[in-house]
């Protein structure tokens, strides 16, 4: 299986009007009381001067200060987290039985491994272009989810297998940052929070959960928790919590800048970039820390990407660029299996009990690919 900060509250500066100070001490010339006329023009001068005194002192005082405010009360808010990133890399593809599922162009395609056949439908409104794309499976209820993710908006379609009919058509605002399906339940991490949807107690609606959101989700279906990882530029932070705070969770921080999961099998493994490079490391279940390191960073140059999961082992990529591809076990992280050149998006075909899971790619504009292999178990 592969959030806005506090704003300071400032003063008002106060404002000072002379023509309305003037209008107050009123200047204008006053009837003379003795009938001389002469005390009449001595009490206007005064006035005056008086005024024009006043008036220097305030000029001289210099900018006009700052005036104490009540400021009003902050709520509480969730720490940031880096939003927009879903689907940065190539379009997602996914496979259920013999059957692989992918979006390129605005629809999603089901093209059968087995034969030529092949079906597509357009993935939501066709006036809603741009934006990227998610996928993931819920094969319990024959049922896959596709997450377009909008600069302010994520909409989410639920298409029924195998007629790919849309039975679920929901939005919610922000951005999203991944997607994983646990317990039949497609769980949204977002800007907002993590949301469910479809699950036992959602019932196909919008199921807000007390989650906040992670620059990467994972389901850790061993555990019937979710895996979530914060940014904050300079260091990671791992969650792992039930949906519904029914357990208590666990956090440890990792000396990562940034990172993703991948989860086979209850074997939880984080990787991403550090100061010196890639980082590829299995974590401990019960207190989220490193216990063992793959030796396949010695090979990659700035970071490692996580490209599919299967049952025994994972596939990883050099996010530095290239288009090489690599099997690590599951268990010890050794390097089973490489690829010096494989294009576009990976899956692994996984079938429970199966001795070996087969591997496909998706080559931009052409039918999949199974590639050849050899030790990777998949």
């Amino acid at each position: 299986m592969i959030g806005p900060g506090n704003r300071d509250g400032g003063g008002n500066y106060a404002t000072f009007d002379v023509g309305r100070e003037e209008e107050v001490l009123d200047t204008s010339p006053r009837r003379p009381d003795r009938p001389n006329g002469l005390v009449a023009p001595g009490v206007a001068l005064l006035v005056v001067a008086v005024v024009a005194v006043l008036v220097a002192q305030h000029l001289a005082a210099g900018k006009p200060r700052a005036v104490a405010t009540t400021q009003a009360p902050t709520l509480p808010v969730a720490p940031p987290a880096p939003f927009p990133v879903a689907d940065s890399g190539p379009p997602p593809a996914l496979m259920i039985g013999s059957t692989l599922y992918m979006v390129r162009d605005g629809s999603l395609i089901a093209h059968r491994t087995d034969s030529i056949a092949e079906t597509s439908v357009t993935v939501g409104d066709a006036a809603d272009t741009g934006g990227s794309y998610l996928l993931a499976a819920d094969p319990k209820r024959s049922r896959i989810w596709v997450v377009k993710s909008l600069p302010a908006r994520i909409l989410i379609y639920g298409y029924d297998l195998p007629g790919l009919r849309e039975s679920r058509r929901l939005h919610i605002e922000g951005q999203v940052a991944g997607i994983d399906e646990l317990n039949g339940e497609l769980y949204i991490s977002a800007s907002s929070g993590v949301v469910g949807i479809a699950g036992p107690r959602a019932s196909g609606l919008l199921d807000w959960t007390p989650l906040r959101g992670g620059r990467a989700i994972a389901a850790d279906g061993t555990r019937n928790r979710l895996l979530l990882l914060d940014e904050d530029g300079t260091a990671v932070r791992v969650r792992a919590e039930s949906p519904d705070l029914t357990r208590s969770g666990i956090s440890a921080d990792l000396p990562f800048l940034t990172g993703s999961f991948a989860v086979v099998n209850g074997r939880i493994w984080a990787g991403g970039s550090d100061a010196r490079g890639a980082v590829l490391v299995r974590l401990d279940p019960r207190t989220l820390r490193p216990i063992r390191h793959s030796d396949i960073v010695g090979r990659l140059g700035s970071g490692v990407a996580f490209a599919a999961a299967g049952t025994r082992s994972f596939l990883i990529r050099d996010v530095s660029g290239g288009a090489g591809l690599w099997c690590i076990a599951a268990d010890s992280g050794k390097i089973l299996h490489s690829w010096p050149a494989v294009a576009g998006p990976v899956v692994i075909n996984v079938r429970p009990g199966a001795a070996r899971n087969a591997i496909y790619a998706v080559p931009t504009g052409s039918t999949p690919v199974q590639l050849e292999a050899g030790n990777c178990p998949g």
